[in-house]
């Protein structure tokens, strides 16, 4: 370590010879078949350790199987990328401290990892190519870097080029691989089944959290698609997503703004439906569960319920005889006969008579 730690005297003999001197020699060139003992052990060790020796490179007598360590120039040789690339990429992704190799041309890095990020380097794409190479939109190309299911090549740095924000096209396949692995193959979708972006869309939830289950093996209900689909190729059910993220509890049913759209009446009216009194403590129309929506938990109406309701009760404009220019004369009838709204139509913000009281 000291006879390591001196300075370099120049480029050329900054090599195990140049830094071990007459120590190198002695063993490396040796002619004696006389055992040098422990220090041939120590020595080779602190000489792979330090230094980028080639596989098949002989070292006192024995051959080299593996490299262990890289310098920029060695690493750069072997995968064919400039020096200053893999010097930056070291530097960026803190493998190699910055500048230190400018001012040590010995400093190494280990070499396996060394050799996989700048595999990586070489098969990276550009973040901006990423949909069309795996069939997403950019939106969602930036929640899966966000979220952590991509990561670029470099994950922090300064100054870095779009190369090193680049994604392993590797690593972009693999994704989809691991989309596709619980799903079944199928030709025509079930009624039901949307991609995670559709899905998400429809439950105003975010979609990496639906990407999750896919990617966890949490739905049962896993259609693919062609493969040429990519992202895409995916169908989940809405119903069963809704159900794991808590978007959607209960039994399901119709949500206010289709209720209210099916009687004919405000929302608000629907939303008082739910708590006025029907007698013997009922209600007109049924909570069956709640769906998320706008960021907001909301009812979901029971479908007999609105059925049941459109049986037992009519709008005062949807009652024969009514003239929308005078209700007060069909509302004149009615009263007369003893037949009055069931519920105040101020609270209600409708009018509704019993259909059997008409």
């Amino acid at each position: 370590e000291y006879l390591y730690s001196k300075p370099q005297k120049s480029a050329v003999k900054c090599g195990p010879q140049g830094t071990f001197g007459r120590l190198y020699q002695w063993v490396q060139f040796r002619k004696s078949d006389k055992p040098v003992g422990p220090i041939l052990d120590t020595l080779s060790e602190v000489i792979l350790d330090h230094y980028p020796i080639k596989p098949g490179a002989v070292l006192f007598g024995q051959v080299v199987e593996k490299q262990r360590r890289h310098t920029v120039a060695s690493l750069a040789r072997s995968m064919g990328v400039h020096p200053k690339t893999v010097a930056n990429i070291l530097s960026q992704s803190g493998m190699l401290p910055k500048d230190v190799y400018h001012a040590d041309s010995r400093q190494t890095v280990e070499a396996e990892p060394a050799e996989e990020l700048i595999a990586k380097l070489k098969r990276a794409i550009p973040v901006a190519k990423i949909p069309e190479h795996i069939g997403c939109t950019r939106p969602q190309v930036a929640l899966l870097l966000d979220k952590g299911f991509l990561r670029t090549v470099v994950e922090d740095g300064e100054n870095r080029t779009a190369r090193y924000k680049g994604v392993d096209v590797d690593d972009l396949d693999q994704l989809i691989v691991e989309m596709r692995r619980f799903g079944e193959d199928i030709r025509v979708p079930t009624k039901g089944m949307m991609d995670i972006g559709h899905v998400a869309k429809a439950l105003n939830v975010p979609s990496m959290e639906v990407l999750s289950l896919v990617l966890q093996g949490q739905l049962e209900h896993v259609e693919l698609l062609s493969e040429d689909l990519k992202f895409n190729s995916v169908l989940i059910n809405v119903q069963e997503v809704a159900y794991k993220l808590g978007a959607r509890t209960g039994e399901g049913g119709m949500t206010v703004s289709a209720t209210s759209k099916a009687l004919g009446v405000s929302a608000e009216t629907v939303e008082f439906l739910l708590i006025a009194e029907e007698g013997k403590g009922q209600t007109p129309l049924n909570v069956s569960g709640r769906v998320r929506h706008m960021g907001a938990m909301r009812n979901l109406i029971d479908r007999d319920s609105v059925t049941r309701f459109k049986e037992r009760y009519r709008k005062l404009s949807s009652i024969e005889g009514y003239w929308g220019g005078d209700p007060n004369r069909l509302r004149t009838n009615l009263q007369a006969r003893g037949i009055f709204p069931v519920w105040n139509p101020a609270d209600a913000n409708a009018e509704f008579y019993r259909i059997a009281d008409i």
